[in-house]
């Protein structure tokens, strides 16, 4: 899903909270090699924007106008997800990865944090937090045979 090797990195960002979206198209910015391509602030514009405006990333906030999960499967055809979330729940976030969520990301983690969980998903890898790590490890090992 990524564009040329030096083309920067193209983001999309939907989250509710227009105050969160603006912070953190401003950090993001701040990186020379990432550009916030989208904004959106409603489940419903997510794909559509998408469509024409194409994202290597997007940053999916869960607790949208409606709860987000249910949208990751269709989304992850367009850009890398990586859900960014005040919910801490391991089960909220092994659905996530089961949806094709490449990477989940609380909201309490530092700026340096995200950029880290995007780098690793612009790559086609998945980042998996430390803290959920164990939780993922035995939500696998309890559905082995």
């Amino acid at each position: 899903m990524a564009g040329a090797p030096n083309a920067p990195l193209r983001i999309g960002i939907a989250d509710d909270h227009a105050l969160f979206r603006q912070g953190l198209r401003a950090l993001l910015e701040l990186e020379g090699h990432i550009e916030v391509a989208a904004e959106m602030g409603r489940v419903d514009d997510i794909a559509p924007t998408l469509t024409r405006t194409p994202c290597d990333v997007l940053l999916l906030d869960l607790q949208m106008d409606r709860y987000a999960m249910a949208e990751i499967t269709p989304l992850s055809r367009h850009a890398h997800v990586v859900v960014v979330t005040a919910s801490q729940e391991p089960q909220e976030a092994m659905a996530a990865f089961r949806a094709g969520a490449r990477a989940v990301v609380f909201k309490r983690f530092a700026v340096e944090t995200l950029l880290n969980a995007i780098r690793t998903v612009a790559r086609g890898d998945v980042w998996i937090p430390e803290v959920l790590q164990a939780d993922l490890l035995n939500g696998l090992q309890c559905r082995a045979p």
